[in-house]
């Protein structure tokens, strides 16, 4: 089973426990630079600086202030891989 075939299983139990899953297929919008995964410094970072959240340890790009104040609520993964490069079959 995939992780979405999980999360359809598991559904009922999430939201009686006021969970969700949300995805952001973001078709044309910023990358992981720019959003949940800046890398400054880096040569591959690009020119987006990074802020801190509420989370310990846990930056985000700039321009996302709201979300930093309540990221002690959300996860983000960025562990995973997939060999599919298009990206609408690999989600």
């Amino acid at each position: 089973l995939g992780w979405k075939d999980q999360v359809t299983l598991h559904a009922e139990e999430l939201r009686k426990r006021g969970m969700a899953c949300i995805l952001l297929f973001m078709r044309g919008g910023p990358s992981q630079f720019e959003t949940f995964d800046p890398k400054p410094g880096t040569s591959n970072g690009g020119p987006t600086q990074a802020i801190d959240t509420v989370a310990s340890g846990i930056q985000i790009a700039e321009g996302w202030e709201r979300v930093a104040k309540v990221m002690n609520d959300i996860a983000v993964i960025r562990s995973m891989t997939n060999r599919e490069g298009e990206h609408q079959r690999a989600t």
